[in-house]
């Protein structure tokens, strides 16, 4: 029997409290499954429109996050709403 998953290497903790776990990835054939914290609220591209105000504090929390990423050696390069997760807790 062949082996049919292979692991990447992860952090595999709570990074930061506006950073979401990563837990790990692997390929399964052709795709790739990637195991995270769940995030409730979906993504951000779903809601709108946003008040200006609100999208001053989204983009302080969000610069605040990828300086945390970027101090552990981390670089995230696809930063856009799609891509920003949110959950109900806060």
């Amino acid at each position: 029997m062949t082996k049919a998953f292979t692991r990447f290497p992860s952090h595999n903790f709570t990074l930061h409290h506006l950073v979401f776990s990563f837990w790990g990835a692997f390929f399964h054939g052709n795709e790739i499954y990637i195991s995270t914290e769940f995030m409730d609220g979906g993504s951000l591209d779903r809601y709108k429109p946003i008040p200006e105000s609100e999208l001053g504090r989204m983009a302080v929390m969000v610069v605040h996050g990828l300086q945390y990423l970027w101090s552990m050696g981390i670089m995230h390069r696809d930063v856009k709403p799609s891509n920003m997760l949110v959950n109900t807790v806060g």
